[in-house]
């Protein structure tokens, strides 16, 4: 069994070294069918690299180490809601309040009015001989 192990082992060599030794041909044909697959890949390679560069430029700040991760984000954004809800609510509190105020004093601008649009007794008896004739 080892004779046969032995003479395995060294064609196994033999047929190794012989491989190796005489040079890789390469067809024209073959050739240009790998030129043509380098050239096809190393365009979806720049088109992939704009791609991630377009990406990166329109959703700066929001990529994980460029000032926070997503959650960080997440967490800043709710809190600004927050503050711009109250900012809201403030807002319609005080409108409410103003409404309040002017609903108040429209009674006296009014009683002003009327004030001032009462006829006077010169105007009365104006406006009764005018009725007689």
């Amino acid at each position: 069994m080892a004779i046969w192990r032995r003479k395995c082992a060294v064609a196994a060599d033999h047929f190794v070294e012989t491989s190796l030794a005489r040079p890789v041909r390469i067809f024209p044909a073959r050739q240009r069918f790998i030129e043509e697959q380098l050239q096809q890949y190393q365009q979806k390679l720049t088109d992939a690299e704009n791609a991630l560069k377009e990406f990166k430029q329109k959703h700066i700040g929001m990529m994980p180490g460029q000032g926070g991760d997503y959650y960080a984000k997440l967490a800043e954004t709710s809190g600004q809601l927050r503050q711009a809800q109250l900012d809201q609510q403030e807002a319609v509190n005080r409108r409410n309040q103003l409404k309040s105020q002017l609903a108040d004093e429209e009674p006296e601008l009014s009683a002003a009015a009327a004030a001032r649009c009462r006829p006077t007794a010169r105007s009365m008896a104006v406006s009764r001989r005018l009725k007689s004739r």
